[in-house]
């Protein structure tokens, strides 16, 4: 049986969505949806951390930035790093 290109990327992209792995960015969509802010609100990770106006916040592995407009709201003074391997989840 002969895969064709688009066959192999989906299943490269299953692979990494479904195992151990870097979550592929075209899936980055999947992180921004009601389920994921309902078992992990922004506000909840923000009072959990005590987080100040004057924080500094280094966030690894950011991916598209869903937490980081709730955590900008209270660090309003101080310093925030996003880091992600995959470069096009910082352009999202």
């Amino acid at each position: 049986m002969r895969l064709n290109f688009n066959e192999v990327k989906r299943k490269d992209i299953w692979s990494r969505l479904s195992g151990k792995g870097i979550y592929h960015h075209e899936l980055a969509f999947l992180l921004d949806n009601s389920i994921r802010k309902i078992i992990l609100s922004p506000q909840k990770l923000t009072d959990y951390l005590h987080l100040q106006y004057n924080s500094k916040v280094l966030e690894i592995g950011s991916g598209p930035g869903n937490f980081i407009v709730e955590i900008s709201r209270i660090v309003t003074n101080g310093y925030i790093v996003l880091h992600d391997i995959q470069h096009e989840m910082l352009i999202i």
